[in-house]
């Protein structure tokens, strides 16, 4: 949901579909990854400015659907995983 969302604001696509289905579907909590440093490879087609600028367009895709984001520190796997865990509604 954020990622399309976001996606459409990137490159100015209609968001009225994304928008839509915000109404019918919603998730008991939203986590958002704390960025590790930007590594160029085969793989990734854009620079560190892009991947900044699209995980902020996916933060404030979720707030505006009403969304509490909880950001995720950058910390090892496990920490990461007993993190998310603990943080989830009960």
């Amino acid at each position: 949901l954020g990622i399309r969302y976001s996606i459409c604001r990137l490159y100015g696509l209609d968001e009225t579909a994304v928008i839509r289905a915000t109404k019918d579907t919603r998730y008991s909590a939203v986590f958002q990854l704390e960025r590790l440093p930007y590594v160029q490879d085969g793989v990734r087609l854009g620079d560190d400015g892009r991947a900044e600028r699209i995980g902020q367009l996916i933060f404030e895709a979720y707030r505006e659907c009403g969304y509490g984001i909880t950001r995720v520190p950058v910390m090892p796997v496990a920490d990461r995983t007993k993190f998310v865990l603990g943080s989830l509604p009960r």
